[in-house]
């Protein structure tokens, strides 16, 4: 996890830290080119890729990268969650990016998640878990919850065999409603395809 703070600063969680015994020694604080400021321990190892979604979005605050079990499925499954047959995904998420395998704290996949992050709010990585950004800490692990729903639904649904298909008419209503919540509009929605045979 981190949060951007004022003043060109970010604050990470250590390298291997245990997010369900978290403490003030586990937080490390940086500038925002990634130099260390405070903090006993290593940053994250994927620091670069934290680093990289505040640069490309002003109005992130905080990121988060899990592993939620039925979503971190979709991602070993190499299965994207782009069909969208669920109104909230639509309302508070938009559909859901995927990013290609690259070797965990690396350049390639920091670079990979800046260009998704740019026009998603969250993100599977393949193989590797989900990736989500919000205003605050709150809204990145909203959206994070969130995105654990729609995986599981999605594999219900598919396990029934028959998939709810929202319009595209569908789909612009929700957008009307999701601007209304004032949510940001970016241009995933005109690049998604909504309908994918394969899903």
């Amino acid at each position: 996890m981190s949060v951007r703070l004022a003043g060109g600063l970010v604050v990470c969680t250590r390298h291997r830290a245990d997010n369900g015994k978290l403490s003030p020694n586990g937080l490390i604080m940086s500038e925002h080119q990634g130099n260390k400021l405070t903090g006993e321990w290593r940053p994250t190892s994927e620091m670069a890729m934290h680093l990289a979604g505040y640069q490309v979005r002003a109005d992130v605050g905080a990121l988060i990268h899990a592993h939620p079990p039925t979503a971190t499925g979709f991602t070993g499954a190499s299965t994207p969650l782009y069909q969208l047959n669920l109104p909230e995904p639509v309302l508070w998420l938009g559909p859901v990016g995927f990013v290609p395998y690259a070797a965990p704290g690396s350049n390639q996949l920091a670079e990979s998640v800046s260009q998704h992050v740019a026009t998603h709010e969250t993100l599977l990585r393949e193989s590797q878990g989900v990736l989500t950004v919000g205003s605050d800490l709150l809204q990145a692990a909203e959206r994070m919850e969130l995105v654990e729903h729609c995986a599981r639904a999605t594999l219900v649904t598919r396990q029934l065999g028959r998939v709810f298909r929202l319009s595209s008419g569908e789909i612009e209503e929700l957008l009307v409603i999701r601007r209304r919540y004032r949510h940001p509009i970016t241009p995933w929605w005109k690049q998604v395809k909504f309908y994918s045979p394969e899903l």
